[in-house]
């Protein structure tokens, strides 16, 4: 073989690894005391009963060139959620919505990314009180930045799901058509994720 050919040969099967491993999705795991996932739905004569989930934790497979390759797996403790009230923590707990003994995480997993003009979509699955559906929603990302500690970005954005359909029923006989305790959990979360070194 002529030696011209065999060094392109061999400079070009380099340059083609070189470039697989410039475009290989960089692992970011989620940093819970930078970052926040609030939930809230209606509650009887009260506007809106909002709660925070304090322990979560999870990963971010991304890069920005290769987005189809993009993943995230994100799991919340239902124990930790937090009104700041011990009545309604007692409640969403217990076995009359969360049943956080019995269902001790509620897990998202991502199937899809989608790149769109304004952001991405997610399309993946939410694992909640023994069931598992669907979800699709919108989120952003910002960065990644450098800092001391090495490199992170941000990510943030909103879901909608209906308790209903997870088997969250608060009253067999009471719990029609969510007069008193809304049907439509909103989840708002910004998440704050450092590349693993």
């Amino acid at each position: 073989m002529n030696q011209r050919l065999v060094i392109f040969t061999v400079m070009f099967f380099i340059v083609l690894g070189a470039c697989s491993s410039c475009f290989a999705q960089s692992r970011y795991r989620i940093l819970p005391e930078q970052s926040f996932m609030n939930a809230s739905l209606t509650y009887a004569m009260f506007p809106r009963i909002e709660a925070r989930f304090k322990e979560f934790s999870g990963t971010v497979y991304f890069h920005p060139d290769q987005i189809e390759k993009a993943s995230v797996l994100i799991k919340v403790k239902t124990k930790s959620v937090d009104t700041g009230k011990s009545v309604w923590d007692k409640i969403i707990r217990s076995s009359r919505l969360l049943d956080a003994k019995n269902y001790p995480d509620m897990v998202l997993r991502s199937d899809k990314i989608i790149q769109t003009k304004e952001g991405y979509i997610v399309i993946g699955s939410l694992d909640l009180h023994g069931a598992r559906h669907q979800v699709k929603f919108p989120f952003y990302v910002e960065g990644p930045f450098d800092d001391r500690q090495g490199q992170y970005i941000k990510a943030f954005g909103q879901w909608e799901f209906n308790r209903k359909d997870y088997g969250v029923i608060w009253h067999d006989l009471l719990d029609k058509g969510g007069v008193v305790v809304g049907d439509i959990v909103t989840l708002d979360w910004e998440l704050s994720a450092r590349l693993d070194k």
